[in-house]
């Protein structure tokens, strides 16, 4: 049976999402969708087409890629109801999503400062402008959680090593990088953060115990590193043709590109 201190911790928890994830869709309803074009319109189309079709595609035509798990999560009630009522439902559980940030910030907090000031860190996650992007159909909604959640699994995967916490890792971080691919900087941070651990510790044990995520990790950055480097940004999709775009905006010739 959970002490009554923890069951209160997770009542308020619970409270602090609800009432992040109200206000936030409350907000949302009072502005025009898409608000933010074509970012909602991208993600609603996609979403649609890969319910209907199960397609990454805008009504058959071929796109970039710009996530997957986004699109899943707002596509599903515009595919299943009208318009109007599927935006609704899109927009909720978009709130709910980037509300639920509060959930490891406070099971983080709780390993550094207790119980009191984890809820008070957990308030604060839910606080910033940024989540007002959590009404609309954005990719922020979700990006932020899950990469929170990474981060709490890299510290828990520090601190001990086990396969299980390892794979816990991976595994938030690879439904990170499905939202925005950008989420796959974690992973050199990854190999910052256990050279770090080794050198102000002054062994190597972590090295050996996490050999088997530093494998997987360093054949996905040489993979990406290669991608890059052979021109190929269209694997990249939609951030490819920014990393084009870049390079003609400074001046790169396309022979070094």
């Amino acid at each position: 049976m959970k002490p009554p201190g923890t069951r209160y911790a997770a009542f308020a928890v619970g409270a602090i999402v609800l009432f992040s994830a109200t206000l936030r869709f409350a907000v949302a309803r009072s502005f025009d969708v898409p608000w933010i074009a074509p970012d909602e319109m991208i993600y609603g189309l996609v979403g649609q087409s890969l319910w209907e079709s199960g397609t990454l595609t805008i009504r058959d035509a071929a796109v970039p890629y710009y996530s997957l798990l986004t699109p899943a999560l707002v596509g599903l009630p515009l595919a299943a109801s009208d318009l109007a009522r599927g935006l609704a439902v899109a927009q909720a559980l978009q709130a709910l999503a980037m509300s639920l940030v509060a959930v490891p910030v406070y099971l983080w907090g709780t390993r550094i400062v207790g119980t009191r000031w984890a809820l008070g860190a957990a308030v604060l996650a839910v606080l910033p402008p940024a989540l007002w992007y959590g009404g609309l159909l954005m990719t922020e909604a979700l990006f932020y959680p899950l990469v929170t959640a990474s981060l709490l699994a890299l510290a828990r995967m520090l601190e001990q090593p086990t396969l299980e916490r390892q794979g816990v890792f991976l595994l938030l971080t690879s439904a990170a990088a499905a939202v925005r691919l950008q989420a796959l900087l974690l992973l050199p941070a990854l190999l910052v953060a256990v050279g770090l651990y080794a050198w102000f510790g002054r062994s190597t044990t972590i090295v050996r115990r996490v050999a088997p995520v530093l494998g997987l990790v360093a054949l996905a950055t040489t993979a990406l590193v290669a991608v890059y480097a052979s021109g190929r940004s269209d694997l990249l999709g939609a951030y490819g043709e920014l990393a084009q775009t870049t390079r003609a905006s400074t001046g790169v010739p396309a022979q070094f590109a």
